[in-house]
């Protein structure tokens, strides 16, 4: 292993290690999102299967690996979490590789490094799972390594004009089809990119090995389903996430304000901002390089991009909003895909061919969050390549342009951004320790420990509904909580029975609430756990009130109430919860 490399490699451990002993088992957000993929993958490991024992909105691939760790290894949090770490080094070996086949080593290794913190093991908020321990969503995380590799492999296919290597192209693509739908509309877009110009000799052979190649994965998992579901329930499991997304209302208020509909202008107005004060100081920076190249002499020019380094880290840290930069990815990464798409044209440089499909996929996933781009939140997976993007153009691009005529300039522009980097990371892991340390009281047992908040919160206090269960519920009986926050189920041991992991709006909405309905009563859990969860982001009271309301009617006629606590029975922002118990 060449010294360079095993030096980035020691970094990246470093850092890695420090954040996962700040955010040691603190990862997961008890109430919201993860609990599903623990539920989803405990069924799976218990011979269940999507379209009969589990309704969920997304592809069966990853609930079917995280079943098999848990068949495998045992159904703990433990096996989740260092499966999750697995597929964590996978993607930063494999981003790490695409990056240094387009942007010198120190742009690809910095990219690499800012990642650690601010997409994979950082926490912005009260909000926890969003990171790639813990995901809110297993689909999120496995389609980008999915993608990542495809690109990789598709790569080789179009440099060596090989089928074979196009065919495993196709193999990883495939993958992609039975995950969600982010990764899919970006990674098989950036995978046809590569395969698709210029065209071959062998471009029939590659296009046909492509194409066999992405029916393995999808022709795998539906022959298996046809032996138990027959061709039209396995159709409807295997590739049901391919069309069940499209019967949201994407017009509603939550998918709206995610994508910064909710006020186009505002945000308009904060991307341009934000695009003009980078812009600003990139032209700043450069002036100041050519400058001082007059007035210095030898030995102060040599000082000078540490002074710039110091200068932007501390303006970082303290004074300017760093965390902001996230608002130029849309116009960055569109000029980054036009630029290395017009030097490919111009050059036939595979390299550029390559950054070109990899911004590409990158402007792709920021299409969810196309006005209202941002690091945190869904942001951990869907800005990272655009983050790598811009770090790649501003540390590698730029300075290339102007090192020809000036080269103090090129050396201020690295020295400066580096700087603003590390403010980004710094500041970060500040939050993230802030975040973390609230987190201090350990819930569950062995490899379900867990820590969270012992403060109460609108969401509700998982600590108090942890102990309520174990009070109440016999460890054989079963327990369904409801509108989500299946991880009580892991911590506390209780079998959920239910096919619909959450009721959400999202699921109501897209199966029906009469047919949850008709899961729930089919199932019908010894006990329900019913807690506040208000609908914040869905401007919405909450379950039982704006939705669910058929649901919840049944299980006053089915259930009486056994105990609680807070606030019952349950009012908009306000602690509490309440068990019932079948009659």
């Amino acid at each position: 292993m060449r010294r360079p490399l095993l030096v980035e490699i020691i970094f990246y451990a470093a850092l890695a290690a420090a954040l996962l002993f700040m955010g040691w088992r603190r990862w997961a957000d008890p109430w919201m999102d993860f609990g599903r993929e623990v539920l989803i993958a405990r069924r799976i490991s218990e011979g269940g299967l999507f379209g009969r024992d589990i309704l969920h909105l997304f592809g069966p691939l990853s609930g079917h690996l995280n079943g098999a760790a848990f068949r495998i290894a045992g159904p703990s949090l433990r096996t989740l979490f260092a499966l999750n770490l697995a597929v964590l080094v996978l993607i930063l070996a494999a981003g790490r590789y695409l990056l240094g086949r387009i942007a010198v080593r120190s742009a690809a290794a910095a990219a690499t490094l800012v990642s650690l913190p601010v997409f994979c093991l950082g926490r912005i908020g009260a909000v926890g799972s969003f990171n790639y321990v813990a995901p809110y969503s297993h689909e999120l995380v496995h389609g980008y390594l999915l993608a990542l590799a495809s690109m990789i492999l598709a790569n080789e296919a179009a440099e060596r004009e090989r089928a074979g290597w196009a065919f495993l192209a196709g193999c990883a693509a495939g993958g992609l089809l039975l995950t969600k739908y982010e990764m899919i509309l970006a990674g098989l877009p950036a995978v046809a990119f590569l395969l698709a110009a210029p065209p071959g000799r062998r471009s029939g052979r590659i296009a046909a090995a492509l194409l066999a190649g992405l029916a393995v994965a999808p022709g795998i998992f539906f022959v298996c389903y046809t032996a138990a579901l027959g061709p039209r329930g396995a159709a409807e499991a295997v590739f049901g996430s391919l069309v069940l997304p499209a019967r949201a209302s994407v017009s509603g208020y939550f998918y709206r304000s995610g994508l910064g509909f909710d006020q186009p202008a505002h945000r308009l107005l904060e991307i341009a901002r934000s695009t003009s004060a980078l812009a600003i100081a990139l032209l700043a920076l450069s002036l100041a390089g050519r400058a001082h190249r007059r007035i210095l002499r030898d030995r102060g020019r040599r000082v000078l991009p540490a002074v710039f380094f110091l200068l932007f880290l501390a303006g970082g840290v303290w004074v300017f909003p760093v965390l902001d930069l996230a608002r130029v990815l849309p116009i960055s990464t569109a000029l980054f895909f036009l630029a290395s798409l017009f030097a490919w044209r111009r050059t036939s440089d595979p390299r550029e061919r390559l950054a070109a499909a990899y911004s590409l996929f990158a402007l792709l996933l920021l299409a969810k969050m196309l006005l209202y781009p941002r690091f945190h939140q869904y942001g951990f997976i869907l800005a990272a390549p655009a983050t790598a993007c811009l770090i790649v153009a501003i540390l590698d691009r730029l300075p290339r342009v102007v090192r020809s005529h000036a080269p103090d300039s090129a050396r201020a522009l690295r020295a400066g951004f580096a700087g603003v980097l590390a403010a980004l990371m710094v500041k970060w892991t500040i939050f993230s320790w802030n975040g973390f340390r609230a987190e201090n009281l350990p819930i569950g047992r062995g490899p379900d420990r867990i820590f969270v908040s012992a403060e109460g919160n609108p969401r509700g206090n998982f600590a108090l509904a942890h102990d309520l269960v174990l009070e109440h519920v016999p460890p054989e009986a079963t327990l369904a909580v409801l509108p989500e926050g299946g991880l009580i189920n892991q911590t506390t041991g209780r079998r959920s029975p239910l096919s619909p992991p959450n009721f959400m709006p999202a699921e109501i909405l897209v199966f029906g609430e009469e047919k949850i309905l008709g899961e729930l009563a089919k199932s019908s859990p010894d006990y329900i756990l019913i807690h506040n969860r208000p609908m914040v982001e869905y401007r919405m009271l909450g379950f039982g009130r704006d939705y669910g309301k058929r649901i919840t009617r049944w299980v006053q006629d089915e259930y009486y109430p056994v105990d609680g606590y807070g606030t019952v029975p349950l009012e908009f922002n306000k602690q509490g919860a309440i068990l019932l118990r079948r009659r």
